[in-house]
């Protein structure tokens, strides 16, 4: 039997299927039981597989091995448990979700489960108050104790810890993101982040309506996705960026990723950020989406093929510049997340018509880092944010520039460059 996983439209899901078929293809990064083979045709991802149940043994196989490979981890606190073999107490780490995955997917009903428990009778309570004296002081072990009321007897965890978060094959139905008839779960954010209420998927891309349903494969790229898109967690990991890119085809997002891989994508997602490091923390959505087109620019400037198509702005047509890009900011109280707010850009090749133009953009980068001005303890990042805006805008920055080097004087500092650079830009806005 062969099935075909085919471009959705929804930006979020096809950068997943991408993501996929990247991983099936590396055998290195995971290896999932059963026999199937994945190839790229035209623009689809196939998979060919003897009959049915062998597929779903693939799919159940994959969701096992990147949720353990990639999406949890283990803490420095440990817990005890009953070795049940060896009949013998002993210490492991307990897990958590990595930073971005928990962020995004730890909604609902995810939890971390210890499964079986084990009645403490009298030979194994001795051993346990044993074990307990033995490793008395050390506070980050947790001795857990279940005690039944009903039958006043005590119960300690005998396997490790682990989250429920099972592969389910639901019943057959239709798939809201790629419309094959296949089994379907009803949708929810241990799925897909951007379950919303249904009035409010138009705001998210989502292309859903009323009952949503999703199959097997839309589940898992869902779960890889994170591995394609741009994000960065900030604030106490209490805020995400998510830059994800849009395509008119799974060809287009297989070039760009194909192109950029080893700089951007599947870094340890227990990192904040998955494109930089310092410097990339700003708190508001056009201040990151300005710094995140400056990070393109640069990741593509150093692929010797593409520098000559980046220095012919004009002719940027094809890979990052072509493409529609949704950033989203992203805030989470206790297991809610709110999208705060939201832009959709069309025009990255103007964006980097600039950057070429200023013929040293790190420059610049230095420059936008230092456009905050303190007021005591406290730091204005509204200028700069004003400043990445005008920029997104083609709009004009004379009086924002005005007004922070009015607020940098009274520091009695400056910003190196900001002159010259207004200057540069209104000539290059024409």
């Amino acid at each position: 039997m062969e099935t075909t996983l085919t471009h959705t439209g929804n930006p979020w899901i096809d950068c997943g299927i991408i993501g996929l078929h990247d991983l099936w293809k590396d055998k290195s990064k995971i290896q999932p039981e059963g026999d199937v083979n994945v190839h790229w045709r035209n623009d689809q991802v196939v998979l060919e597989a003897a009959n049915p149940e062998e597929l779903n043994h693939f799919l159940e196989s994959t969701f096992e091995e990147i949720k353990s490979t990639f999406y949890i981890e283990r803490t420095r606190n440990t817990v005890c448990i009953l070795d049940r073999k060896k009949r013998q107490f002993k210490v492991v780490p307990k897990i958590n979700l990595v930073s971005v995955v928990g962020f995004l997917f730890s909604g609902g009903d995810l939890k971390v489960k210890y499964g079986a428990k084990e009645p403490l009778e009298t030979g194994l309570m001795k051993k346990y108050e044993e074990f307990r004296r033995l490793y008395k002081g050390r506070r980050n072990i947790d001795f857990k104790v279940k005690k039944d009321e009903k039958n006043k007897k005590e119960y300690v965890y005998a396997s490790e810890p682990r989250y429920n978060w099972p592969f389910k094959i639901g019943k057959e139905g239709v798939c809201s993101f790629c419309g094959r008839r296949a089994p379907c779960v009803d949708i929810d954010s241990n799925n897909y982040p951007f379950a919303v209420g249904t009035n409010n998927f138009q705001n998210f891309f989502s292309n859903l309506s009323l009952s949503p349903k999703m199959c097997l494969f839309c589940e898992l790229a869902s779960l890889v996705a994170i591995n394609r898109i741009i994000f960065n967690l900030t604030e106490r990991r209490r805020r995400l960026f998510l830059a994800i890119p849009q395509a008119y085809s799974l060809g287009e997002l297989y070039d760009f990723w194909h192109l950029i891989t080893s700089n951007i994508v599947l870094k340890p997602l227990n990192q904040d950020s998955n494109l930089l490091s310092g410097g990339y923390r700003y708190r508001r959505l056009s201040e990151s989406v300005l710094a995140t087109c400056l990070e393109l620019y640069l990741q593509l400037e150093r692929i010797k093929e593409d520098a000559k198509r980046i220095a012919e702005a004009d002719k940027l047509k094809d890979k990052v510049s072509s493409k529609s890009w949704h950033f989203f900011m992203v805030s989470k109280t206790g297991q809610v997340l709110s999208f705060d707010s939201y832009t959709y850009l069309t025009d990255l090749h103007r964006i980097f018509k600039l950057f070429a133009s200023l013929g040293n953009p790190h420059t610049f980068k230095e420059m936008f880092q230092h456009l905050a001005i303190q007021h005591g303890r406290e730091w204005r990042n509204e200028l700069r944010d004003q400043f990445a805006q005008r920029i997104l805008r083609s709009a004009g920055l004379n009086n924002v520039a005005e007004r922070i080097m009015w607020g940098k004087s009274r520091e009695g500092s400056y910003v190196a460059g900001l002159a010259d650079f207004i200057e540069h830009y209104n000539i290059w806005r024409g």
